[in-house]
C-alpha cells in the first residue's frame, strides 16, 4: 500500500510540476481526478508574520491526505471566520454562513497554506480575499495578487492548483462585463492555471417552500436556468472567458423529500461542459432549517447517500468532487441547531466516525479504481434502468431503451455510465441508486457477443486498490445477439466498473447451447448426480420411456469440453469421467450441458468443485 501511495504522489507531483511551466495561452488539462474539500491552515498570517510552519497545520493537512483528498481550498469555517465577518445580532444567513472571511485568507495566508500543502503532498486551490467574489477588482490589483502567489520555488509552485474565484455565480454577473471579464484577466496573468467558479444548481421548490427556495437563487423555469448556464459557459470571446471547470453544487436529500431536478441538473451540466471537466459538490454535513423553522432541511447524510452523491456524477463523467464540509463551524452567531449533523472532523481536528471512514472509502475507490478509468477515457452517455428510486423522470435520451449497448437489467435502481476508448470496447460504471439497500443478484444484457471483465466493487475490503479487471462468464443468446452477465453485489449507493470487449469478442457460449437462461436450475427430466460434482458425474434420464443419445458439455464461454455418447445397453444414463476431450481436468466453475434424447433436447447447468 505504501508503494502505491508513493507512486501516486510522485506522479501527481510530476503532473503538477508540468502545470507550473505552462504559458498563459495554453489550455489547461486536468492532471488527475480531483478530490477536494474546504480546509485551510489554522495559523493566522497578518502581514506575513507566520513564522515557522505550524506542526499542527501539517498534521491536519496530512489527515486530509490520509482520507485520500488530493486538493484543499479555503475556507475552513472556524471561529475566526465569524469574528471577522459577523456582527452581534446580524443573524446567520447568508453572510456569516455562506461567505465567511478569515484573516488568513490574505495573500500572505495563502502563501503559508500553500507551503503547508506542499509539505503534506497536497494541491491547493488558492482562495484569496483580495479577489474573492470581486468581479470589479482593478487589473493592477489582480495582477499584483497573482504575481505575489507565483513567487514560489518550482516545488512549491507545482502544488498551486489554481484560483478559487467564486462560489455560486449570480446570474447577472455571468454576463459581460461581469465575472467572465475578470476570469479573462486571470487568464492573462495566471500561467495556465485554472480559474474555478461554481454555478448555482437548479432547485425546484417544494410546496412547503412556496415560490422562494431558501438558500439558492431561484430560476422560475428550466429555460431560465439553461440561459444562465449557457451564458456562463460560452466560449471565450475577446476579453471574456468562462471558468475552466464546470462546477456546481446540488444536494438532493432534504427533510422535505428527494429533489426531482437532480439528474436533470447533472445531465444538463454534463452536456454543457463539453471538453471541460465537470466537478460536483457532495454534502457531508446536515444543516439548515425547514420552512417551519425546525432544523433539518438538509439532514445528516447516510453513507449510502454520500456514495450516491459521489458515484452518480462519476457515472456522468465528472472528474472532480468537492466535499462540503470538512470541519463543523464553531462559535457561530447562528442558532446552535443550524448545523444538525457532524462534519468529517470535529472541532478538535479528529475524525468523526463512521463518516470520516465512509468518505475515505469513497475517495480511495475513486483514487485507485474509478478515477484512473474516467480520466483516461471518453464519456459517452449515462442511462437509467428506470426512474427508481428517486421518482424523478429520466432525462431525455437517457432511458435504457435509448442505448445501443445496454439492453436489459433485472434491477430497476441502476445507473450506467458508458465510456469509450478501448478499440471498440467500453467501460461501464454501474451505480446502485438505492441509497438504503444493497443490489444483489444483478443481471445485465449487452448487445453482441462480448468478453466481460469486472473491477473490484466500491465495498471491496481493499478499497479497490488498482484498476485490474477479473474476467467473468457471460452467456450469449444468438437469437437476440446479446450477452448476459452477473454484477457483483453493490452496497447502497455503491459502484463497480464492467469492461466489455468489442462485439465478436467471444464472451458468449456459442452454438449450439446459445441461450440466455433465467436460472441455473437443471433441466426437467435429466438428473445430474452429484451436483455439485468433484469429478465422475452421471447424467440420468428420469423418463424411462426415452433414450439418451448424447450429452455435450460446454464451459460458459461456449467452448466444448466433452461429448458423452449413450449406448444400447445404457440408454438412460451416461457418465463423465471429469476430464475434457484432451484428458485434462477442467477448472472448477459452472458448466452447461445439452442432452439429446429420443424425445428432444434438454439443457441445463451443473457445478464442478475441487
Amino acid at each position: 500500500m505504501k508503494l502505491h501511495r508513493l507512486a501516486a504522489t510522485t506522479l501527481t507531483s510530476l503532473l503538477l510540476a508540468s502545470l507550473a511551466t505552462l504559458p498563459a495561452s495554453a489550455a489547461w488539462q486536468q492532471p488527475q481526478f480531483a478530490l477536494g474539500t474546504f480546509w485551510d491552515a489554522r495559523q493566522n498570517c497578518p502581514s506575513g508574520a507566520c513564522g515557522a510552519d505550524s506542526a499542527a497545520d501539517l498534521v491536519s493537512f496530512q489527515r486530509a491526505k490520509d482520507a485520500y483528498f488530493n486538493l484543499l481550498t479555503g475556507t475552513g469555517d472556524n471561529a475566526s471566520d465569524y469574528a471577522a465577518n459577523c456582527t452581534a445580532g446580524a443573524g446567520c444567513y447568508p453572510a456569516c454562513i455562506m461567505a465567511p472571511v478569515r484573516v488568513d485568507q490574505t495573500t500572505w495566508g495563502q502563501k503559508y497554506a500553500l507551503r503547508v500543502a506542499t509539505r503534506a503532498g497536497l494541491s491547493y486551490l488558492i482562495r484569496d480575499y483580495g479577489y474573492w467574489k470581486n468581479e470589479l477588482i482593478p487589473t493592477t490589483q489582480l495582477n499584483s495578487i497573482i504575481n505575489a502567489l507565483l513567487f514560489a520555488d518550482p516545488v512549491t509552485l507545482s502544488h498551486l492548483y489554481g484560483f478559487n474565484f467564486w462560489d455560486e455565480v449570480p446570474e447577472a454577473l455571468s454576463r459581460a462585463p461581469g465575472i467572465r471579464g475578470t476570469i479573462g484577466r486571470f487568464h492573462q496573468a495566471a500561467s495556465g492555471r485554472p480559474v474555478y467558479a461554481s454555478l448555482f444548481p437548479h432547485y425546484e421548490c417544494f410546496p412547503a417552500e412556496g415560490t422562494n427556495c431558501p438558500g439558492a437563487q431561484k430560476f422560475p423555469t428550466r429555460a431560465a436556468y439553461e440561459t444562465y448556464v449557457q451564458t456562463y459557459s460560452a466560449a471565450a470571446s475577446g476579453s471574456q472567458h468562462p471558468p475552466d471547470i464546470m462546477a456546481y453544487d446540488h444536494y438532493p436529500f432534504t427533510g422535505l423529500g428527494v429533489r426531482q431536478e437532480y439528474f436533470y441538473n447533472l445531465s444538463y451540466l454534463r452536456n454543457q461542459a463539453g471538453t471541460r471537466p465537470l466537478w460536483a459538490h457532495v454534502m457531508t454535513t446536515g444543516h439548515g432549517f425547514l420552512p417551519s423553522g425546525a432544523p433539518g432541511f438538509y439532514p445528516d447524510p447516510s453513507g449510502g447517500q454520500m456514495r450516491f452523491m459521489s458515484f452518480c456524477p462519476v457515472a456522468y463523467g465528472a472528474k472532480g468532487l468537492i466535499f462540503f464540509t470538512y470541519e463543523l463551524p464553531t462559535a457561530t452567531p447562528c442558532p446552535s441547531n443550524y448545523w444538525n449533523g457532524t462534519a468529517l472532523v470535529g472541532s478538535n481536528g479528529l475524525p468523526n466516525q463512521p463518516k470520516f471512514d465512509q468518505v475515505k472509502a469513497i475517495n480511495r475507490y475513486i483514487t485507485y479504481t474509478l478515477g484512473p478509468m474516467v480520466m483516461s477515457r471518453t464519456f459517452v452517455k449515462a442511462y437509467h434502468a428506470t426512474s427508481a428510486p428517486t421518482g424523478e423522470p429520466v432525462p431525455a435520451g437517457e432511458a435504457l431503451a435509448s442505448s445501443t449497448l445496454l439492453k436489459w437489467t433485472n434491477n430497476s435502481n441502476l445507473l450506467f455510465g458508458v465510456f469509450s476508448g478501448d478499440a471498440g470496447g467500453n467501460h461501464i460504471v454501474v451505480v446502485n441508486k438505492d441509497w438504503n439497500s444493497s443490489a444483489s443478484g444483478v443481471l445485465v444484457d449487452v448487445q453482441g457477443n462480448r468478453s466481460i471483465a469486472i473491477s473490484a466493487a466500491s465495498d471491496h475490503p481493499t478499497g479497490g486498490q488498482g484498476t485490474s479487471y477479473t474476467p467473468i462468464p457471460g452467456v450469449y443468446d444468438p437469437a437476440l445477439n446479446r450477452t448476459r452477465f452477473a454484477v457483483s453485489t453493490l452496497e447502497p449507493g455503491g459502484a463497480v466498473i464492467v469492461r466489455v470487449s468489442a462485439s465478436g469478442g467471444g464472451g458468449g457460449c456459442g452454438d449450439p447451447p446459445c441461450e440466455i437462461e433465467p436460472a441455473i436450475a437443471p433441466a426437467q427430466g435429466l438428473l445430474v448426480m452429484p451436483n455439485p460434482t468433484r469429478g465422475t458425474t452421471s447424467f440420468v434420464l428420469a423418463d424411462r420411456g426415452q433414450r439418451l443419445e448424447s450429452v455435450t458439455l460446454y464451459d460458459l464461454a461456449g467452448r466444448e469440453i466433452a461429448v458423452l455418447r449413450g449406448s444400447e445397453g445404457a440408454a438412460e444414463r451416461v457418465t463423465w469421467s471429469g476430464r475434457d476431450a484432451a484428458g485434462a481436468v477442467p477448472k472448477p466453475g459452472v458448466y452447461m450441458y445439452v442432452a439429446r434424447t429420443t424425445g428432444g433436447v434438454l439443457k441445463g447447468r451443473f457445478s464442478l468443485i475441487r
